[in-house]
């Protein structure tokens, strides 16, 4: 049997030694932000012996990163800051070469060169492959100032941005080109430039399904390798209470698994689940691997490749949403944020169900596993999914993709957990390590009716602590809880203990990426809840947030039916069942509120609702 390096050697070895970095991706992710990232920082000295006897001593700088935290691996050229921590030593650093294929799977090593600021008496222009550095005699690297809107006094279609303390070097805006997208070039080269603003025409290139079940996992092929700069979404469905843990393909790329849906009551069996790629696909895979924590009867699968006719630097999810076991032709709305999103949907029939009017057929029209897709010009709030015909009780996921990087908060992973009954300790695990610089979310229920002063702690396997968010009616053992700001220790598995013995101990847990260029995170409004409320539409209390972009969370209890959000909230775990949240980024500080469909009959435990802003 071989040895997986990755979870047995490398993952505790990271977790153990492994500090902190920024990641500048300025040649294998063009135009993306830099973001926090962990490491293995090392320099190692290495004697040489020359011929005249003579010993020159030389120094390797070194980082190893941990391939499964990686859905885009570095390249030469890009850049890394590591701060010193604990009177270690840091600094800027390129990367100046890549060893290796992984170190027997799960460790890529790579070599550093030291930036040093230069010291000549006038800018200096430092060209390589791909991109540029520009320096001056007080500082390592001046920032560049870039507009969203053109200044005042200059057209929006061409002007220039300066140095900031020179007059020279400028970097230009090419004409056609949006003022609030863009790319930057430099004025005296044709080439490097990277554009990340040119409007995406989305198409789709090939797609796979599959019904085999009876698995722990399974194995699905494209009919051809996914072309370089593409990217991949798909559905599953499965069966017997099973979560789906990790898709992975042939390749190492790790693909981010959205929401999941599981049919109303705790004890039915049916799942879905939607997932894209974590970014552009550039190793030409051909097949993907899904792994469930146990075996399913069933396991249906649609995954898809899409094209965007421009090159991508990056992707971002915008909008998502599910239905769970209903004999509907639409999907509740939600919302979308950015400009000329792909949307797409995959649907698992007990019939059969046909492509939607403004759709485009994708995989299986008019059959149990079906998927289609289109793309919208604009941001909107009443985005759905639609079937032309849909004959009986359907699983569905769908969700948008922007073809840009990634600017606001987003999800990363999530997960779903009820503990065994009759216990004083439950857990909930992710699907991997949580990345370093993000922050987890969930929401905890204990007890039929429990008391949330049973809980002695909520704490995961590195030793974090997860404070429960104040408020909340201690008789309905219902609450939000949070990691209390950004991880950096890579925890995977949280656990809550209790004073008494529950009947149940209900896990929602969810990690999120802070947006570009963010690092603390803090509460925005009062957080709040009611246990009010009739059917068919239950709504959180308003809550009141000061800063645009914060994250809002809800989760609704609907005490024996299924919930569903609505008014363009983000379904994240647990759709259609009794115990579900969602989340939405709000663009404008204000009074908002999350609104709950209640699909089945009965009145609430808590519909709760919280703001968290970053800074």
């Amino acid at each position: 049997m071989g040895v997986n390096f990755a979870t047995w050697v490398y993952g505790p070895c990271f977790d153990t030694f492994a500090r902190t970095i920024t990641y500048t991706p300025l040649i294998s992710q063009p135009g993306n932000a830099a973001f926090q990232a962990r490491g293995i920082f090392d320099t190692n000295e290495r004697d040489v012996l020359g011929l005249d006897d003579n010993i020159f001593t030389d120094a390797k700088t070194e980082l190893d990163i941990f391939m499964p935290e990686w859905s885009i691996l570095p390249l030469q050229g890009d850049q890394v800051d590591i701060p010193w921590e604990d009177d270690v030593d840091g600094g800027t650093f390129v990367v100046s070469d890549v060893q290796g294929h992984g170190n027997a799977g799960g460790e890529l090593t790579l070599t550093l060169q030291r930036i040093v600021p230069l010291k000549s008496p006038l800018p200096m222009i430092l060209v390589s492959t791909g991109t540029f550095y520009v320096d001056s005699p007080e500082f390592a690297r001046p920032l560049m100032t870039l507009f969203t809107t053109p200044p005042v006094g200059i057209s929006a279609s061409n002007y220039s941005v300066g140095h900031p303390s020179f007059a020279t070097p400028s970097v230009s805006v090419p004409v056609g080109i949006s003022a609030s997208s863009y790319f930057v070039g430099h004025p005296s080269f044709a080439t490097p430039s990277v554009g990340t603003g040119l409007t995406p025409t989305w198409a789709r290139v090939q797609g796979a399904r599959d019904t085999a079940g009876s698995l722990a996992s399974k194995t699905v092929f494209f009919a051809a390798p996914v072309t370089s700069g593409n990217i991949v979404v798909g559905g599953v469905l499965v069966g017997d209470n099973q979560q789906l843990t990790n898709i992975t393909d042939d390749k190492g790329n790790i693909y981010l698994i959205l929401n999941s849906g599981r049919n109303p009551g705790d004890g039915t069996s049916l799942s879905v689940f939607g997932f894209r790629s974590q970014g552009p696909i550039t190793n030409g895979p051909i097949s993907l691997t899904y792994t469930l924590q146990g075996t399913s009867s069933t396991i249906w699968n649609i995954q898809e490749e899409f094209s965007a006719a421009v090159a991508l630097g990056s992707i971002s999810e915008d909008g998502m949403q599910l239905v769970v076991g209903r004999g509907v032709t639409t999907t509740p709305a939600f919302a979308t944020l950015g400009s000329n999103d792909l949307l797409w949907n995959a649907g698992f029939s007990t019939a059969a169900a046909t492509t939607g009017s403004g759709w485009t057929a994708g995989l299986g029209s008019g059959s149990q596993q079906m998927s289609e897709w289109k793309q919208v010009a604009s941001p909107g709030s009443s985005n759905v999914a639609t079937w032309a015909t849909q004959t009986g009780q359907i699983w569905a996921t769908v969700f948008g993709i922007n073809a840009s990087p990634r600017t606001k908060w987003a999800l990363r992973q999530n997960a779903i957990q009820r503990s065994a009954v009759n216990t004083t300790t439950g857990s909930v695990t992710l699907p991997r390590t949580v990345a370093s610089g993000n922050i987890v979310i969930g929401s905890i229920a204990v007890g039929t009716n429990g008391n949330v002063s049973d809980i002695i702690s909520i704490v995961d396997d590195k030793g974090n602590n997860y404070p429960i968010l104040a408020g909340y009616p201690n008789t309905r053992g219902r609450a939000i809880f949070w990691s209390g700001g950004p991880l950096t220790n890579g925890p995977k598995t949280i656990t809550c203990t209790t004073s008494v013995t529950e009947t149940v101990i209900y896990f929602l847990a969810s990690e999120f990426i802070l947006p570009a260029g963010k690092t603390t995170v803090s509460l925005d409004g009062t957080p709040a809840y009611t246990t009010a409320g009739s059917d068919p539409v239950y709504t959180s209390p308003t809550l009141t947030t000061a800063v645009n972009g914060s994250l809002i969370y809800s989760f609704a209890d609907l005490n024996g039916s299924g919930c569903t959000p609505n008014n363009g909230f983000w379904s994240l775990n647990g759709s259609g069942m009794t115990w579900c949240d969602a989340f939405l980024v709000q663009t404008a500080a204000g009074a908002i509120s999350a609104q709950w469909l209640n699909t089945g009959s009965g009145a609430p435990n808590v519909v709760a609702i919280a703001g968290f802003k970053a800074s």
